[in-house]
């Protein structure tokens, strides 16, 4: 395809309901992993 570029790469952004938190809260996390690549504007 002549695409040059890496690919070990990994983006991370953890949003969290409020600016102060303690060590004892527990917070639920969810991840999703975008099953497309990057590449050619998609």
């Amino acid at each position: 395809l002549g695409v040059s570029g890496d690919e070990d790469c990994l983006y991370l952004n953890v949003y969290v309901p409020r600016t102060k938190l303690s060590a004892s809260d527990n917070l639920n996390v969810l991840v999703h992993i975008h099953g497309g690549a990057f590449m050619l504007g998609s």
